[in-house]
């Protein structure tokens, strides 16, 4: 399955400091002892206290935040790319962005939102094998000089992984069968046709109600849109609970196709296989 799990850079003063525009100026004196240092911490950047604790060491169910030090150009920008390596194996996962303030937070793995960066995510998932593994993290500016590194472990398969909830456990929003059925027909079409491995036997409807979408210009109906959660199965005997929306267009006359289209997919969560 190709999931889009982004690597989402938000622009940020940390510790609730005032950015200043000036090259030789920092947030902190934290930030100037820290320069060119990315550190870690565990939780989403909206949940970070005042002085979040830094570690190095996570396993692949923590939300993972880095905290980016770097000195700005004179006009305050900072722009630069940078990749992921896991266990030396190069050329890594990329990353792009440019920004015009100098204290970042980068969404390593997140719960919250989607990203840019699929492939490193999509390697967590499938590709990760049990264990730990060293994770590095660098930027590089335009002329590919290090601007800032950093790196940690990271543990996969371990207990605290081990799925405690069923599936039949969720609560459900609202009851389909017809729907419910539809989307499991709907995701397997798509997962044989992409040639995803895993195979889907049912389906949860989470949303209440279904979710109207209308052009943002004109204010017409384009389609509705309901979210679901499906029960998954891949080829290591492994389940997970995997988020998903899906969508009937509009046809007029205040009615929807009775077609139910695979729209978008999001976070996955290990369960007890029933």
């Amino acid at each position: 399955m190709k999931k889009n799990i982004v690597l989402l850079i938000i622009t940020a003063s940390l510790f609730s400091l005032p950015v200043f525009s000036q090259k030789d100026s920092y947030v902190s004196d934290f930030h100037k002892a820290h320069e060119g240092q990315i550190l870690f911490c565990k939780g989403s950047i909206k949940d970070l206290p005042p002085e979040p604790v830094i570690i190095d060491a996570f396993n692949t169910k923590d939300e993972i935040t880095a905290c980016v030090f770097l000195k700005p150009n004179d006009d305050g920008s900072v722009k630069f790319k940078g990749k992921i390596v896991v266990d030396g194996a190069e050329p890594g996962f990329e990353i792009e962005n440019q920004k015009y303030k100098f204290a970042f937070v980068l969404y390593i793995t997140s719960n919250n939102f989607s990203t840019e960066s699929a492939g490193f995510n999509n390697f967590i998932l499938f590709d990760m094998k049990d264990g730990k593994h060293n994770v590095v993290v660098e930027l590089w500016n335009e002329k590919k000089e290090t601007i800032a590194k950093g790196e940690f472990s990271l543990e996969k398969g371990g207990a605290s992984e081990k799925p405690t909830k069923k599936f039949s456990s969720i609560k459900a929003g609202m009851v389909n069968t017809t729907i419910e059925q539809q989307a499991v027909k709907a995701i397997n079409t798509k997962a044989a046709n992409e040639n995803w491995t895993e195979k889907y036997t049912k389906a949860k409807i989470v949303s209440t109600n279904w979710e109207i979408e209308k052009n943002e210009i004109t204010g017409a109906i384009i389609c509705r849109k309901i979210y679901m959660k499906l029960l998954g199965q891949w080829p290591d005997g492994k389940c997970n609970a995997v988020d998903m929306g899906f969508r009937q267009d509009y046809v007029g006359g205040g009615k929807y196709s009775s077609t139910l289209i695979y729209n978008s997919i999001g976070d996955m969560t290990p369960v007890i296989c029933e």
